[in-house]
């Protein structure tokens, strides 16, 4: 029996016959037992020749087996099972090209939506890929290429709302905006808000609008503020203007804003650009006034833009709203208030114009003179005075010793006038 087991033993690969006359080869997809007493089938996903005495996976990775024989490549999409013993497809998120033996996961910015993927896809513009997912681009940020798998915050100075230009709601903004001029930049930079009528804004990008300036106005998304007219200012809130009111004026020269007017001067009506200087005659000692005030009897005011009136001197009067004060007469005079020249009285002259009531000369003895005389007048033969505005007779000649005893000088011209002797002095 030794002896026939060694006679019929045969080679690698090969096994007795079944009545043990000779030896059989193992077939391709079978190997040899270890004990040379069978062949057994490779296990799945393993293949072998004719005669083998072992079996090995499919060399490829991408590679698998049905028949135990013959190793056979996965279509694209699909890589072998676990066992080699069949294909099946890539997952979402991953692919299989024909250059590739396994399954791949999508690169960062691509992804893959469905099962057995030969290839992968970019995100579009505007997108970024998180876990296979293309995300639109938020509000704030962009994205300018494909195949990305983040977005880009916008440069400063500019915007996105999240809403591209062909409006589809899959996508966000692959660019940036900038403002119009009369915006400010929302701080987030995911939009823009008009300037307040009021203020301005002439340059892009800028987060904050500026306030129109004294003098200037602006309505709702101004890029500039507009120059109020003369006579005219801007109004609290700079929306509009509004004229300067009675008593103020405006000009470019003196300012921005209405200004009230200097004492002297005056303006009647709204929205002047400058003011009216008081005539001569006429005063205004307050600021912002809409007339001027006439000068009282016994003042005056000789030049434009007065802000008082002058009481005239002694010896000038003046009327109501008087450039200048006019000079009493001879004959007359002025004391306090000035407002009208008194005759000198009976028995007083004044023979020199501007005189003040001291001025006033009383007539010498056997002169008179009327009221407002600038002279006084001799009685004439005969006659005597003792003051007052006329003379007497002189008395009888027996009687002139007696009855002007006490009035020298009346006495001498009596006597002289009657040739009487002249007494010496």
């Amino acid at each position: 029996k030794q002896w026939y087991q060694r006679r019929v033993r045969g080679s690698d690969g090969s096994v007795p016959t079944s009545n043990k006359d000779g030896c059989n080869t193992c077939d391709a997809g079978t190997y040899m037992l270890a004990n040379r007493t069978a062949c057994e089938t490779c296990g799945v996903g393993n293949i072998s020749t004719s005669g083998a005495i072992s079996c090995e996976a499919c060399p490829g990775a991408g590679q698998y087996t049905t028949d135990n024989i013959n190793c056979l490549e996965c279509e694209e999409g699909k890589e072998p099972n676990s066992e080699k013993s069949d294909c099946v497809e890539c997952d979402v998120g991953y692919y299989k090209s024909a250059s590739n033996d396994t399954c791949q996961e999508c690169p960062s910015g691509w992804y893959s939506d469905s099962p057995g993927a030969s290839s992968c896809t970019k995100c579009p513009a505007g997108t970024k890929e998180v876990n296979n997912t293309c995300e639109k681009c938020p509000a704030g940020e962009y994205q300018d290429s494909e195949g990305a798998d983040s977005c880009k915050t916008c440069p400063t100075g500019e915007y996105s709302d999240g809403v591209n230009d062909d409006n589809d709601s899959d996508r966000g903004d692959v660019t940036c905006s900038s403002c119009d001029l009369g915006q400010k930049l929302w701080t987030n930079q995911t939009g823009c808000e008009d300037c307040k009528a009021g203020e301005f804004q002439n340059v892009t990008g800028a987060t904050t609008c500026s306030d129109c300036t004294d003098g200037y106005y602006s309505g709702v998304k101004a890029a500039t503020c507009t120059n109020c007219d003369e006579g005219k200012e801007s109004s609290s809130e700079h929306t509009t203007c509004v004229p300067c009111g009675k008593g103020s004026y405006q000009n470019d020269e003196e300012g921005p804003t209405c200004q009230v007017c200097p004492t002297g001067t005056y303006t009647n009506d709204v929205g002047q650009t400058s003011c009216t200087n008081c005539e001569p005659g006429t005063n205004q000692s307050r600021t912002g006034q809409h007339s001027c005030a006439d000068c009282t009897a016994g003042y005056f005011a000789e030049n434009y833009a007065s802000d008082t009136c002058t009481e005239c001197a002694d010896g000038y009067t003046s009327t109501g709203r008087a450039p200048e004060c006019m000079i009493c007469p001879q004959g007359k005079y002025s004391n306090d208030g000035h407002t009208v020249c008194l005759n000198c009285s009976a028995n007083y002259y004044q023979p020199s114009k501007g005189a003040t009531e001291s001025g006033c000369t009383v007539c010498e003895d056997n002169f008179y003179s009327n009221t407002g005389a600038s002279e006084c007048t001799q009685c004439p033969d005969n006659m005597y005075s003792v003051g007052g505005d006329s003379c007497q007779d002189c008395p009888a000649a027996d009687d002139i010793e007696t009855a002007l005893a006490s009035q020298e000088k009346q006495k001498e011209k009596c006597q002289s006038d009657l040739g009487a002797v002249c007494f010496s002095q």
